[in-house]
């Protein structure tokens, strides 16, 4: 991995809610494995940064990826559901599933989600997932 080292990095990148290494970015940026995309991802999530969240984890679906796929797809589904976008969050919990570690899960979601939409429920909001026991 090489680092451009005539380019100033600053120590962290501010997000709503709380700092992000500038290492860890740039390192993602350079990196073939999609493995620290997907970490990086889950700090955008983390900081309520959902768009960056779905953009990073699409780039890491592109890169070199086998031992992250199913966090990937858990990450976007839970990016796609923050942001109210139901189908979005229900495909890529769909493609969770095949994923031993994240079966279980991904289907409880596809289930609520499902359940959701069949009785009719208000639209989904951010703060839906908090109130369905996300995670």
């Amino acid at each position: 991995m090489q680092v451009d080292t005539k380019k100033p990095i600053a120590p962290f990148e501010m997000t709503k809610m709380f700092p992000i290494p500038a290492i860890l970015i740039d390192c993602a940026r350079s990196s073939s494995s999609g493995s620290l995309d997907v970490l990086l991802a889950e700090k955008y999530l983390e900081a309520n940064e959902w768009g960056r969240a779905v953009r990073t984890i699409q780039k890491a679906l592109k890169k070199s990826h086998a031992d992250t796929d199913g966090k990937a797809f858990w990450i976007l589904g839970h990016a796609h559901l923050k942001m109210g976008q139901i189908k979005l969050a229900s495909a890529a919990f769909e493609k969770a599933v095949g994923f031993a570690r994240y079966r279980a899960r991904a289907e409880y979601w596809i289930n609520t989600l499902t359940k959701h939409t069949e009785a009719g429920g208000p639209d989904w909001d951010s703060g839906m997932a908090e109130r369905y026991h996300a995670y």
